[in-house]
């Protein structure tokens, strides 16, 4: 069995809520039902995204450090508000603590140019740690980090959840998945830009429309820029969870038609890859 590398994961200490319809683990025992995923679906290293932008989230910046202390699989990813305006102090305590880079949300554009407007020394201290940079963020948001990739080009910035281009009941054309993914498309010129083929089920309408064939065209669109290189898989979990399984997650018919070898790239091998140069 080929060993799968996971860009998109959560943890939370009380648990993921949910909205209470689903089989979502709770406070306790997400770790142990991610650790029986690892050992049934093979998989090697974790990208863990820190979040803590809702009150049920708060520290888990440190909850997922010392997660990770004792799980040489986890890399663990530090939460930045895009209203702050983090330091190189700051980078430097996250870089310190153990984390291999930031995560970063931008719902839409005024939360795009707050994070567009951080100090540079901020950044400066990100590139020195060639830092992995996990974007939640709209196209709307997008576009106003073009700059970032030449601002830090040590750093990689990973945009997760296909871009984020938002809900369709069925599958938009090529020509229209391509018009609302541009500002990330745009991004395909620089070598340290990747996407993280997540989130499919939060592109469908409902999000429960597995197998998500309205997210087809924006894969192929991301697949045909990027290329398998710089396209990683990411479950999603537990989020995931209140709408599909995690074999739903991991099953995903857009790369079907993709060569075994591009398909391992994208399952695992380019964030083994990652990481592999970011451990600390």
């Amino acid at each position: 069995m080929s060993l799968l590398a996971d860009a998109h994961v959560h943890f939370f200490a009380t648990g993921y809520p949910g909205d209470g319809r689903s089989p979502v683990p709770g406070a306790g025992q997400e770790v142990a039902a991610y650790e029986r995923i690892r050992t049934s679906a093979a998989v090697s290293d974790v990208l863990v995204v820190g979040f803590e932008g809702a009150a049920f989230a708060t520290g888990n910046n440190d909850y997922i450090r010392t997660l990770a202390i004792e799980r040489d699989w986890m890399h663990t990813t530090a939460y930045v508000a895009a209203g702050g305006r983090p330091s190189a102090a700051m980078a430097r305590a996250v870089f310190a603590a153990g984390h291999i880079g930031i995560s970063i949300y931008a719902a839409d554009i005024l939360a795009g140019r707050m994070i567009r407007d951080w100090p540079t020394e901020f950044w400066a201290e990100c590139d020195r740690s060639g830092a992995v940079v996990s974007i939640n963020a709209v196209p709307e948001a997008v576009e106003q980090l073009t700059g970032l990739p030449s601002m830090a080009p040590n750093c990689a910035f990973l945009f997760a959840h296909l871009g984020l281009p938002g809900r369709y009941a069925f599958a938009p054309t090529a020509e229209v998945a391509r018009t609302r993914l541009e500002p990330l498309l745009r991004l395909a010129e620089h070598p340290n830009c990747f996407v993280k083929i997540s989130g499919l089920y939060a592109v469908s309408d409902p999000r429960t429309a597995y197998p998500h064939d309205a997210a087809t065209p924006f894969v192929t669109a991301c697949l045909r820029d990027f290329g398998a290189g710089r396209c990683l898989w990411g479950s999603d979990f537990a989020p995931a969870l209140e709408y599909i399984s995690f074999e739903q997650c991991r099953d995903l018919r857009q790369l079907g038609s993709l060569a075994a070898a591009d398909r391992q790239l994208v399952m695992g091998d380019n964030l083994r890859r990652l990481v592999a140069t970011r451990r600390r």
